[in-house]
């Protein structure tokens, strides 16, 4: 191969230019490094993350809630970051292997100025992401002018901020010899130099630049601006100077990482002023720039040790994790970790499930709710039956948290304001419960006499700013490196991380609305005044349901009781108030168990209870996505009240996609896509089997309910290749997309039997009445 490149000058010319001998020492020796360039390539073009959104953090980022100039340059300001991270990590590692740079003038200039190939072509293809995303966005093309400028600005004066710090710092063989570059020195005046650096360079003795030049041989570099110069030889040099010159580049490049490094970590301390919230996008450079600035510290001083050591202390922080005095975990606020913790086992388990005394005395508590909810919508005339509503939402970050927010509010609005009032219980996990949360409390300080209007616009803003940025933020500079920040609810001290930063963007979004604990939803539930809402986060160590509400409801955790059929029966859910009782569950915070519901993997931390062993719980989806589970046990258990007492129940559904997907056309088998497709298959496939196994569920209730039970089905229009977001940011298109859905097909023909089934009155029979009053058949039990 060598052959044939000297054979032929300007291929020559081409393969041995310094800028193309920078890429393939990359290729071969900084594996890690072209990852995270790999990385940022797939966010900005969509190919990695898409579902996610992760590319929308780049090409619209959202600073104090808006997007424009000072956002795209906190963006570029900080990609710069990684720029310069990048290049100094490169000349750690690389420059020794290219000895003509210390025969040069401000070599570290040089060689950033010859490192641009990968820098440049993210660049070019970042820009041209920014502009196509702004113009489906129908951005004026004023604007989009303004803000690739706002991003190349911040991008060029990080970078500019980087070269006057070595262009003042750095020397050259001429500041430290007082050598002319590219020149010769008196014998005698070597020698003397030689014994200096012989006595501070010993570290670098098994360097052979001889060697080094001749693997990595350079012929050409660029000069600045565009100038194409030869690469003089350097071998009339010493090679301790020229040794002495690296090593006083490196010592500067490692001095003004390590001050980056501490700036980042400190900017930490500042993660509760909104101004230092920034963009998801600009952490994500921040969080790359910190692992290119430690392995370039830690390669300063390991060399070849260096990835051993970055292992290693990776391990020694992780075990370290276990101590309260490093450990970051996510706990719920304003439970009670002090008290001695709950055991948690198959035997207590069960004992939970045969307390038949707690089933009756909530089943009773619940009847007597849905008597005052009957007696509202009923306008105190027992001669009519009220429809029974019940709201399920289905998971999926903010746009189902829009999503579930906007279609009460249409259903309310084409229901002349019966559909709330007419709701008896809402079910459902994640995002689309966070939205249905803030409607309930909105709707609840509206009967309260506050100045508030459940139907107001707005909210649909407020449900729908972003709150991803402060969690990426916390994740870059906080959570794995200062883990020691406090804060105090109801007397316990809990770590500031993620959990925390997604709950105090919640409450700002939702102007502190939710602010309460969970018990004081208690009476206004309890009196009808706002549906009751159930939720059911599961249980990491077992798969189980932890069934989450401010009434008591055993009955949706205990098995049914007696029956003609004889199993060994496993609970399948645990009652969080009865069970953790005594570590306070009636003040934990009504957000985190919001955020408790809503865990998704990674980004929300998984939460960490008080038991023993440690219950941990994540996202409600992985169990029950749509909440139709707790519903359908729900109707169960008060079938006979609904029957005797309503005109039949409606099930209002919200999903964030349509329930009959497209069949997947068939992809080429490839060996990397056969090794994923089982994993692939069984994630992707999740919520569709719990479709499957749902329909059945329908479908045998038919056999025990009396009642005529409609489903209605408000999908989000949400099918590829312009999928909406499944994150906790959404660009200002997604919103609309979201808003737009309503207008589907089969979403107004939904609202259009919503209708018709909220106008349908029955009047009560004496007979009926009686059989009401009997109760559940856990009480007949």
């Amino acid at each position: 191969m060598k052959r044939f490149i000297d054979k032929h000058p300007v291929l020559r010319r081409l393969v041995y230019f310094f800028p193309v001998q920078l890429l393939l020492v990359q290729l071969k020796k900084n594996h890690l490094i072209l990852l995270f360039w790999l990385l940022l390539f797939g966010f900005i073009t969509q190919v990695m993350a898409t579902r996610y959104g992760v590319g929308y953090l780049f090409v619209d980022p959202e600073y104090m809630d808006e997007v424009g100039f000072l956002s795209y340059f906190i963006v570029g300001f900080s990609c710069g970051g990684f720029i310069m991270a990048y290049n100094i990590s490169c000349y750690i590692q690389n420059a020794y292997r290219f000895p003509f740079l210390a025969t040069l003038s401000h070599p570290f200039i040089k060689f950033c100025h010859n490192n641009f190939i990968i820098p440049l072509a993210f660049l070019t293809v970042y820009v041209c992401e920014i502009v196509s995303f702004l113009g489906k966005e129908s951005v004026p093309a004023g604007e989009q002018l303004l803000f690739v400028f706002a991003f190349v600005s911040g991008v060029c004066i990080f970078i500019s901020m980087g070269f006057l710090y070595f262009i003042y710092t750095n020397k050259d063989i001429s500041k430290l010899y007082g050598v002319k570059c590219e020149g010769e020195e008196s014998p005698g005046k070597r020698r003397r130099v030689r014994r200096l650096v012989l006595r501070r360079d010993k570290s670098w003795k098994n360097i052979d630049l001889t060697r080094e030049a001749r693997d990595w041989h350079i012929e050409t570099y660029m000069a600045f601006p565009f100038r194409i110069r030869l690469a003089r030889s350097f071998d009339h040099y010493d090679k301790e100077m020229l040794i002495h010159v690296f090593r006083q580049n490196h010592n500067n490049a490692v001095f003004f990482e390590a001050l980056v490094l501490i700036t980042l970590l400190l900017l930490g301390s500042f993660r509760d002023v909104p101004v230092f919230m920034i963009p998801a996008g600009a952490s994500i450079f921040l969080l790359f720039t910190l692992y290119l600035v430690m392995s370039a510290v830690l390669y300063t001083w390991f060399r070849g040790w260096s990835n051993a050591v970055f292992f290693g202390l990776f391990v020694l922080f992780n075990w370290a994790h276990q101590y309260d005095l490093l450990s970051n975990q996510t706990r719920a606020y304003g439970m009670d970790y002090t008290a001695a913790p709950v055991e948690y086992s198959n035997e207590r388990l069960h004992y939970y499930d045969t307390v038949r005394s707690w089933r009756n005395e909530d089943s009773l508590s619940t009847i007597a709710m849905l008597e005052r909810w009957k007696a509202k919508n009923s306008g105190g005339d027992s001669a009519f039956k009220p429809k029974l509503v019940i709201f399920n939402c289905s998971g999926g970050g903010l746009r189902s948290s829009l999503w579930s927010l906007y279609t009460l509010q249409q259903g309310d609005s084409a229901t002349g304001k019966k559909l709330l009032s007419h709701t008896a219980a809402i079910f459902g996990s994640s995002g689309g419960m966070l939205g249905a949360a803030y409607l309930r409390e909105q709707l609840l300080r509206q009967q309260e006499g506050e100045p508030v209007r459940y139907d107001d616009p707005e909210l649909r803003e407020h449900i729908s700013t972003d709150i991803l940025n402060p969690m990426a933020f916390s994740i870059a500079v906080n959570d794995w490196f200062l883990p020691f920040q406090k804060f105090e609810v109801e007397g316990q001290k809990f770590s500031k991380n993620r959990a925390y930063a997604f709950e105090q963007k919640f409450h700002e979004n939702t102007l502190h609305s939710l602010d309460k604990s969970l018990s004081d939803y208690k009476l206004p539930e309890a009196e009808a005044k706002i549906p009751m809402m159930v939720f059911s986060p599961t249980v990491v160590n077992d798969g189980r349901r932890l069934v989450i509400s401010a009434q008591g409801v055993s009955y949706l955790t205990q098995s049914l009781p007696g029956g003609r059929i004889g199993y060994n029966k496993l609970p399948d859910g645990i009652e969080f108030s009865r069970f953790f009782k005594d570590q306070g569950a009636d003040k934990v915070r009504f957000s985190s168990v919001l955020r408790m519901n809503a865990t998704f993997p990674y980004v929300t931390p998984i939460t960490a209870l008080p038991s023993t062993p440690q219950v941990e719980v994540f996202d409600a989806g992985m169990r029950d996505n749509y909440g139709l589970v707790n519903a359908l046990r729900f109707l169960y258990v008060f079938r006979n009240w609904i029957e005797a007492n309503t005109s039949g129940v409606v099930i209002l559904q919200t999903r964030d996609k349509s329930k009959e997907q497209a069949v997947e056309p068939q992809e080429s088998n490839t060996i990397m896509r056969a090794l994923g497709r089982p994993m692939s298959s069984f994630y992707g496939n999740l919520f569709v089997v719990q479709d499957y196994n749902v329909d059945r569920e329908l479908e045998y209730a038919g056999q025990w309910c009396r009642t005529r039970i409609d489903v209605l089905d408000f999908e989000l229009q949400n099918e590829s290749p312009d999928r909406i977001s499944l994150s906790w940011h959404l660009t200002k298109r997604e919103k609309a997309k979201v808003i737009a859905s309503m207008k589907a097909a089969g979403n107004m023909k939904a609202l259009k039997r919503l209708q018709e089934l909220m106008s349908e009155e029955m009047p009560v029979t004496p007979l009926n009445a009686q059989a009401g009053k009997a109760g559940d058949d856990a009480v007949n039990n």
